[in-house]
């Protein structure tokens, strides 16, 4: 029977438990995966009240709604986790480092000074975006946390690919490229750079792939991004109206 040790919350790609033996994948609905990754990554207690704001907009009974989320992400995590969850009477607190603070704290290191070595490593940490498929009814302000967190993390993943890529093809490695290009790629297919220098890498190393064929594809790819981009930002753009129309309501009704 494997012992788990609580190392560090994962939320980059799939949620999971990082262990000494590999990442073990955390069953949580979409509530208590929200709940979970704004209290890991806030670096300090929060308060209940704002959770409830952010996660149960529409709730009658929000702070209710949140207390039954927190007893459900309790009993979901394996104890070595759950023991670091701190549940206050009025704030909500998780002593547990993350991949995200362990993979931002790589890539400033690498940026500020590169070193291939440590680009490897950070590269090897994020498994993917922040809370990837994440899909819950919430807030537009918890929404547009959301986005901007998912974005500056995959800002600092290309940063540092590109870098990595760069120095692989120059020093002669261009097959280390390869693998981090093409994760780069499949999240990020908006990334002009990350495709041109894929292509260069095939091309050092003597592949009979070159950049023309590989034009058509990689604009397919790119419409598709561009239209499931658009319609994530139409969707964000219909909940803030309807949070707003409901609200509007409320008020109304009160007046």
């Amino acid at each position: 029977m494997r012992v788990l040790t609580a190392d560090r919350i994962g939320l980059l790609g799939t949620p999971a438990l990082i262990t000494e033996d590999g990442p073990v994948p955390l069953r949580l609905q979409p509530k208590a995966l929200a709940l979970l990754g704004y209290v890991a990554t806030a670096g300090r207690p929060v308060s209940r009240r704002d959770l409830a704001r952010l996660l149960f907009p529409d709730a009658d009974d929000a702070r209710g709604a949140l207390r039954w989320q927190l007893t459900r992400l309790r009993s979901a995590l394996p104890r070595t986790a759950g023991r670091h969850l701190r549940i206050e009477r009025e704030e909500v607190a998780l002593a547990l480092a993350t991949d995200v603070a362990a993979f931002r704290a790589a890539a400033e290191r690498v940026l500020a000074s590169f070193d291939p070595q440590a680009a490897r490593a950070a590269i090897e940490l994020y498994r993917g975006d922040f809370l990837s498929g994440l899909a819950a009814t919430t807030s537009t302000e918890f929404d547009t946390w959301l986005y901007l967190q998912e974005e500056s993390l995959r800002t600092l993943f290309r940063r540092v690919t590109l870098a990595f890529a760069r120095w692989a093809i120059d020093g002669g490695h261009p097959d280390e490229a390869l693998e981090p290009l093409a994760r780069l790629v499949a999240l990020d297919p908006y990334a002009e750079e990350g495709h041109v220098m894929r292509v260069e890498a095939l091309l050092a190393l003597g592949a009979e792939e070159r950049p023309r064929p590989n034009l058509c594809p990689r604009r397919q790819q790119s419409r598709d991004a561009q239209a499931k981009e658009g319609a994530r930002v139409h969707r964000f753009q219909d909940r803030h109206q309807e949070l707003h129309a409901v609200r509007g309501r409320r008020f109304a009704k009160v007046c």
